[in-house]
């Protein structure tokens, strides 16, 4: 990805477009990312199962009760846990959506190219995740430029567009010097 681009200028009925499916897909909510709750979700939990014991001396509760509290406690950390390590952004429901960009992208029959440009800036727009202090891809870059294929000049064209006008991180056509 680092060979010189030699990408034709985006024509200004197409920045418009362009511009219009940037702000329309800004506009859509973006995909859920349950870890950051299941991993509090545990730690409450865990904690609340270390206060037990202090809890029963203050309440006098039956042992019955203790137990009921106590397993249900330990059922909710453990499910918590889970979702923390298995609720991240790369889930299913992300791969198959990428899935289904990708194929848009390389098999738009639309007359107008629409369906293409769409799901070129949404897939622009979501290559990058920013989770506390760093941005990290959401996915790998070099597999799906070889997956868009013949579709990658395109893409790279459209991004290059939204990098000049600073609106996205630079995704398949790495840091090159700027066309002026």
């Amino acid at each position: 990805m680092t060979e010189p681009l030699d990408l034709p200028p985006v024509e200004p009925d197409e920045a418009e477009a362009i511009v219009a499916e940037l702000l329309q897909a800004r506009d859509e909510v973006p995909p859920t990312d349950a870890s950051s709750a299941g991993c509090v979700v545990a730690i409450v939990s865990i904690i609340a199962i270390v206060l037990i014991p202090f809890v029963e001396r203050a309440l006098d509760l039956s042992s019955g009760v203790l137990f009921g509290v106590g397993a249900s406690l330990w059922l909710v950390a453990i499910l918590g846990g889970a979702v923390g390590i298995f609720g991240g952004y790369k889930s299913g429901r992300s791969e198959a959506r990428l899935n289904r960009r990708i194929g848009r992208i390389v098999s738009d029959s639309s007359e107008d190219g629409s369906v293409r440009l769409a799901e070129t800036v949404r897939l622009l727009e979501g290559a990058h995740v920013s989770r506390g202090p760093r941005t990290v891809p959401a996915f790998d870059v070099p597999e799906v430029a070889s997956r868009l294929g013949a579709a990658l000049p395109y893409v790279r064209r459209v991004e290059r567009f939204l990098v000049d006008r600073q609106e996205i991180h630079p995704v398949f056509t790495a840091e090159q010097p700027r066309s002026t």
